[in-house]
């Protein structure tokens, strides 16, 4: 890194150094938020302008405490993590432009233990995307992450295919990846990090060839996964412009039509539920060199039969990378330990968890989502009697053991699909429209809603305003939600 040294030994020059020094670069952080409580590592994430220098930005740096530096990049950008150990930390995140200027904001955090679970949590959300099925669309959205509060991004929602349904973002929140059912394909789009505007990559969308079910992306953000009908995964290799290429040997064969699919937090191993009877989980490793996938040891792995042995249609690996969760449709959730060295699975003790108002035939378990700081289970279960409703169940979360234990029943939701932000702070749900299934609304109401999480006991609290108006909320054809920092 290169910083200007200026020397002036005429009052002349000093007075004309005055106004080139002048220039104050203005550093934006959005990651994270002064007077937070934050688990390490801690990311980071700022920007920087400097209107009055034609030249721009030379470089930002963080420091941790006065003097010490942790962190510095010839950019106007960064968006990294530091390992911090538990403290108060009086951050400053500075910039410097080729004018000579320098410009800083201070950051005061605390840093905590992980809360026991071993996980860190992520940074603040940003943005939100949902798919629309009926209307072919992907709408965006702006996370106020201080409240929770979700207002469209402004942008005329992009058409995406025929059908799209399950949508998820790499982990920086710089991809967005849609999987469409009726056209048998995957759009990739590029996230404007500015304003939350998704636009397509070259060549997007993909051809899948088969009806697609679930879509991940490994942690590192090499590789995208998708599982589809016929008995398939699908494994993308992402190019340096954005575009998918298929990886080695692609597509690869599980026991029957997969629901859903998992990677786990190191991306060495892929999970998938197969429905259709099968009851059984596949589970495969991952090439880090090309992406190709090998079935482990043992794969696959039984789940636990039940009368209606239809699988699950969500699954999770919990932050920590030690457990795999399945929502077994009517079983309740199963949880199963990962073996680090090849990993072969098995349920832990107690396993599967049943939810208390989705016990029996009449009831089932739509979506789970894990805390990102692996101390709570939300489970959306769905049970029918006389008529149909759903809740959310809190469950605290042994990341030890990987055991469940039932807290409270608290989140009143339409949806079948829920998913945590990164912080952990908040829960949303698709809500659906149909009144006559669901009791919760008295008339029919296209929604997506949002809950606070309370971070001592898992509760959750309606956030302001929620349920937000959304024209995405096809009950029966699965529409998708992913919150990226």
């Amino acid at each position: 890194m290169k910083f200007a040294h200026y020397f002036f030994p005429f009052v002349a020059t000093i007075v004309c150094t005055v106004s080139a020094s002048a220039t104050t670069p203005v550093v934006t952080v959005s990651s994270p938020t002064s007077g937070s409580q934050d688990s390490s590592p801690v990311t980071f994430a700022a920007t920087a302008s400097s209107s009055q220098c034609s030249k721009g930005i030379a470089a930002m740096r963080i420091y941790t405490v006065p003097g010490v530096s942790a962190y510095t990049v010839d950019a106007s950008t960064l968006n990294t993590q530091l390992t911090l150990s538990p403290g108060t930390y009086n951050t400053v995140v500075q910039a410097w432009d080729n004018c000579g200027g320098v410009g800083k904001t201070p950051v005061t955090i605390t840093v905590a233990t992980s809360g026991g679970g071993g996980g860190t949590g992520g940074a603040p959300p940003k943005f939100l995307y949902s798919t629309d099925y009926s209307g072919g669309k992907v709408h965006g959205y702006l996370v106020n992450p201080s409240t929770g509060v979700i207002t469209a991004n402004g942008q005329n929602p992009p058409w995406a295919h025929w059908g799209p349904t399950r949508v998820a973002s790499d982990k920086g929140g710089y991809r967005l990846y849609v999987i469409n059912w009726g056209s048998k394909d995957v759009d990739a789009y590029f996230i404007n990090r500015d304003n939350g505007y998704i636009t397509p990559v070259p060549g997007s969308p993909f051809t899948i060839g088969n009806n697609p079910t679930g879509v991940a992306v490994e942690p590192s953000g090499k590789y995208v996964y998708v599982t589809a009908e016929n008995n398939y995964v699908y494994g993308f290799a992402v190019e340096s412009n954005g575009s998918l290429t298929p990886v080695a040997g692609s597509p690869f064969l599980t026991q029957s039509n997969p629901n859903t699919l998992a990677i786990d937090p190191t991306g060495r191993y892929l999970y998938t539920d197969d429905g259709d009877n099968a009851n059984k989980i596949d589970a495969f490793s991952i090439n880090e060199t090309n992406g190709a996938l090998t079935p482990v040891p043992g794969s696959p792995f039984a789940q636990t039969s039940s009368g209606c042995d239809d699988g699950g249609n969500d699954m999770a690996v919990d932050p920590s990378g030690k457990f795999l969760l399945l929502a077994q449709y009517c079983v309740g959730t199963e949880v199963y330990s990962i073996d680090s060295a090849n990993g072969s699975i098995a349920q832990v003790a107690g396993s599967p968890f049943f939810i208390p108002a989705a016990q029996g035939p009449q009831g089932y378990i739509a979506s789970i989502s894990v805390d990102p700081l692996d101390r709570y289970v939300f489970a959306n279960a769905v049970f029918c009697d006389s008529g149909c409703s759903t809740t959310i169940e809190t469950y605290s979360f042994n990341s030890s053991t990987g055991a469940m234990t039932f807290l409270n029943s608290g989140g009143a939701s339409c949806g079948e699909y829920i998913r945590t932000d990164p912080s952990g702070k908040f829960l949303y749900s698709i809500s659906q429209t149909d009144d006559s299934f669901c009791s919760v609304y008295p008339t029919p109401v296209s929604a997506i809603d949002g809950f606070s999480i309370n971070q001592s006991n898992g509760m959750l609290s309606v956030v302001p305003g929620s349920p937000f108006a959304s024209p995405n909320a096809d009950w029966f054809s699965q529409d998708g939600l992913v919150i990226t920092p």
